[in-house]
This record gives structure tokens, C-alpha cells and sequence, in this order.
């Protein structure tokens, strides 16, 4: 059998061959299902979450975009005071911050959760992949409409010739390279639902603005055009701050922009191993031993 052709899945039996990919023995546990699991429990049952999903993915045929990061890469303070993730998300700052020990735990069950996180993200996205795959070639027609469309996508977002797909109708035909460069393609044409997704979230916090700008006074506060921002008036039915509206708009905005850049980041994980995947190298069956391996 060559190991580099890509082997389809039919969709009539993609639920029952993800059933037996993950059976849900094991359940991811959240900080709040914590009470009654000591540190090293916790940290055993979500790792064991991550390595589940992580092997579905090779199961489907697929390939993580990354290993699973056994080490975890804690926290950092930011500038501003603040403790991020390397993504630049808040961490967890709860707790008593003298007590170095017991903060550390809860980051590491954190990074645990979060591993557990991205790795059903990545199960998933190779699932509505195949069911892609399954889609645009139904009909010989349907096939030469989508292969124009990716190649005028390319052409439009600058992908160069290195990464544009080009399409077998029988996928078991392409090699891993091509079929790489259509995953490639599917995650890539996922950024304009991002784009949307902040110009959306833009456009609501601005609502709200001009909604509060329009409310009446709050108790006591006159309407006027030299009042300060920091007045308040009511909104929907409680009485709020136009910065608190300010705030919480700018805050909802930079979460969709942080979205798209891990997104980004994705994307370009996808396209470094491309040259790996072309090689032959590392094949699923190799890759499963070690997962810390991944390159």
C-alpha cells in the first residue's frame, strides 16, 4: 500500500467509524468538576482527554497541526500587569498570588484543560473536513465549479502555486502532498468567517454606543452636551457607564481579533509541515508513538 495516498472516508460511515475513534470513555474535566479531584488526577484525566482526541485525528487520516505540549508553557505578565497565555489570553488570576505553589497548580490544570481544548478542535476540524471532501465531489459538475473557485481563491488571497490544490474527483488518487494542500485551502477560507465574526462584534459595540449616547440621563444628571463620559444613564433597562460600554465593546473585539490571530498561527503550522508531509516523512502510524514528537 503506498503511505502516501490518502486513504477516503464515506461519509454514510464516518459517524459510526468516529464512534469507534472516540468513544467518549474519557470525559474532558473542567475547574468546576475539580472539587473532588486532587491536582495530579486532574491533570491525568485531561492529558488523557488531548492524547484521545489528538488520535483521532490520525485515525481520520489526518495530521495535528502540532504536538502536544507536555511541558506546559506557563503564564507571563504582560506590561500592563496582566498574566497571559502565549496566545495572549487572560489567565486564571484567582486565588491568593503570595501562595506561588498552589497558583502554579492551577495554571498547569489550566494549560491541561486548554490542550484538551485544541485538540477536540482539531478532531473536529478533520471530520468536517472528509465531510468537505465528500461534498464538493458528489456530481463531476460540482467538482470542476469548486477546483475554479479554490483556483480563483488563491489567485485573490496570494496563494502561491507551492500551496494551491490541485483536485483528484477520486481523492484516494491525490497524495498526501495535494490532499495537505486542500486541508490547507479548507482552514484558509475559514479566516473570512473571522473577518465577518470582528466586523460583526464592531458594529454591535458601536450600537450600543450610540444607544447610550441617545438614553436618558441616569438619577440626578442632566442632559447636556458638556456632561463627562463618565456619566451614567440607563440602558436596556439598568444603569451603566459609557466607559463600562466603551470597555466591555473594545474588550468583546480584541477577543475576535486574538481569535483570528491564533487562526493565523494555525495556518502557518499547516503550511510548515507541507514540506514534511511532501517528503513522506512521518507517517501516522510512526507519529502516534510519540506524540511530543510531531514535526
Amino acid at each position: 500500500m503506498d503511505m502516501n495516498r490518502s486513504d477516503p472516508i464515506n461519509l454514510n460511515d464516518l459517524d459510526e467509524k468516529l464512534k469507534s475513534i472516540v468513544p467518549g470513555a474519557i470525559r474532558q474535566i473542567s475547574p468546576a468538576d475539580n472539587s473532588d479531584l486532587d491536582h495530579s488526577e486532574y491533570v491525568s484525566r485531561n492529558r488523557a482527554y488531548a492524547e484521545e482526541h489528538y488520535d483521532a485525528v490520525i485515525q481520520l487520516g489526518g495530521r495535528p497541526t502540532r504536538s502536544i505540549q507536555y511541558e506546559p508553557v506557563l503564564p507571563t505578565q504582560h506590561e500592563s500587569g496582566d498574566w497571559v497565555w502565549a496566545d495572549g489570553s487572560p489567565a486564571d488570576e484567582s486565588g491568593d498570588h503570595n501562595d506561588e505553589e498552589t497558583w502554579e497548580k492551577l495554571w498547569i490544570e489550566d494549560h491541561w484543560a486548554r490542550e484538551g481544548v485544541y485538540f477536540v478542535r482539531e478532531s473536529e476540524e478533520w471530520q468536517w473536513f472528509r465531510a468537505f471532501q465528500q461534498r464538493i465531489r458528489r456530481t463531476p459538475q460540482a467538482f470542476l465549479k469548486k477546483q475554479q473557485y479554490i483556483d480563483d481563491y488563491c489567485q485573490r488571497k496570494g496563494i502561491g502555486e507551492e500551496l494551491k490544490p490541485q483536485l483528484c474527483i477520486e481523492p484516494q488518487l491525490q497524495t498526501k502532498a495535494e490532499e495537505w494542500k486542500e486541508y490547507y485551502y479548507y482552514e484558509h477560507a475559514r479566516l473570512a468567517s473571522y473577518e465577518k465574526l470582528i466586523e460583526k462584534t464592531q458594529e454591535e459595540a458601536q450600537i450600543w454606543l450610540d444607544q447610550f449616547d441617545a438614553a436618558e440621563p441616569g438619577a440626578g444628571q442632566q442632559r447636556s452636551a458638556d456632561t463627562p463620559c463618565s456619566e451614567k444613564r440607563w440602558l436596556r433597562g439598568e444603569l451603566v457607564d459609557r466607559g463600562e460600554i466603551l470597555f466591555s465593546g473594545q474588550a468583546d473585539v480584541e477577543s475576535r481579533k486574538r481569535e483570528m490571530k491564533n487562526w493565523e498561527a494555525r495556518l502557518q503550522r499547516i503550511e510548515q509541515q507541507l514540506p514534511t508531509v511532501a517528503a513522506g516523512c512521518a507517517t501516522s502510524t510512526q507519529v502516534s508513538n510519540d506524540k511530543s514528537l510531531w514535526r
